[in-house]
């Protein structure tokens, strides 16, 4: 079936939206020659159809939830390897950095020692 908004179509920052209304929604039936009568509508979904979406709705929602919940340690456990490892490649750098500068002033000593 093809979706049809029914109102006042906005284009905003490059994603085209749709203002809806109360009695909005209409579903057009798929033709063979892409055309439809927009006068016409398709029959309402039965209620063994609604009621299996409302319950395959209510389970995807549920799987998600576990999904999120099973998963959320890992992640969490995963950020906190990364912050740990964030903070020693930075303490390695600025001993690098410390060194590094350390043995500038050394050179430049030796170079002045050696200028004299």
């Amino acid at each position: 079936m093809v979706y049809r908004p029914y109102g006042n179509r906005t284009h905003c920052g490059g994603v085209l939206s749709a203002v809806h209304h109360v009695e909005v929604v209409y579903y057009l039936p798929k033709v063979e020659d892409k055309k439809t009568d927009i006068n016409f509508h398709a029959k309402k979904p039965s209620n063994l159809k609604t009621g299996v979406s409302v319950v395959l709705l209510i389970l995807s929602l549920i799987v998600v939830v576990g999904l999120a919940e099973l998963l959320s340690p890992a992640i969490e456990a995963g950020v906190k390897a990364a912050k740990e490892y964030l903070k020693r490649l930075l303490v390695l750098q600025l001993r690098c950095l410390f060194y590094y500068q350390r043995a500038l002033q050394q050179l430049e000593l030796q170079s002045q020692s050696t200028s004299k």
